[in-house]
């Protein structure tokens, strides 16, 4: 495992919360158009 490897691990790490929030409301969105669409039909 060289620098840059600990330097992108590092990178992962901090990034992980905020990408699994953004996941998160992705889903969340998607999944009230799916239940809108659903409704309408």
């Amino acid at each position: 495992m060289n620098l840059q490897d600990v330097y992108l691990v590092e990178e992962l790490r901090k990034n992980k919360i905020e990408d699994n929030f953004r996941l998160l409301q992705g889903c969340s969105l998607y999944y009230s158009l799916f239940c809108c669409l659903n409704n309408e039909g």
